[in-house]
């Protein structure tokens, strides 16, 4: 219906929809960038980030966000996804300063003090992100993503006590 009616933006999106699903990954990269161009779904911004960061176009990717966030504000999905993208390209403060910055946002959010821990512990600063952890946990004790990411942290880090303690 697409190549019939390219003018058409349902029968776009169905058609980037199936070269994902096809395994065609470089024609629908191709697609999906048509398809921002008029999308009000910031999904749509999401999936070319990873198909552009896939094929190894990490800085392309990361206008993308950038270009998302300009246009629907921060997106939780997408500041991570940026943040991934920051630390791929060996910009640790810049991802610090992102995940920071959605802190000051929405403090009351334990993904985005999950998101600075997991990045001050890439950088090896471990009081940090113990605090950072904890402030996650802090937030919502009941909520298991926190503590499986304490988990995953200790056991990183080779301390079995702890890791069995949180586990626990």
């Amino acid at each position: 219906a697409y190549l019939a009616d390219t003018t058409n933006r349902y029968y776009l999106e169905d058609y980037g929809s199936a070269l994902l699903r096809g395994g065609a990954y470089n024609k629908a990269t191709d697609v999906f960038r048509k398809i921002v161009t008029t999308s009000t779904d910031p999904d749509h911004y999401r999936i070319l980030a990873i198909l552009l960061d896939n094929s190894k176009q990490t800085a392309e990717a990361l206008k993308v966000l950038d270009t998302a966030e300009v246009r629907f504000g921060r997106i939780p999905l997408l500041c991570r996804l940026r943040q991934y993208a920051l630390l791929k390209m060996g910009k640790t403060l810049a991802a610090e300063a992102d995940a920071r910055k959605a802190i000051e946002e929405a403090p009351y959010i334990a993904d985005n003090h999950i998101s600075l821990a997991k990045i001050y512990a890439m950088t090896r600063r471990d009081s940090l992100a113990l605090i950072s952890f904890r402030r996650a946990i802090e937030i919502d004790s009941l909520a298991l993503e926190p503590w499986l990411e304490l988990g995953e942290y200790y056991k990183t880090r080779g301390n079995t006590t702890a890791y069995l303690s949180v586990v626990e």
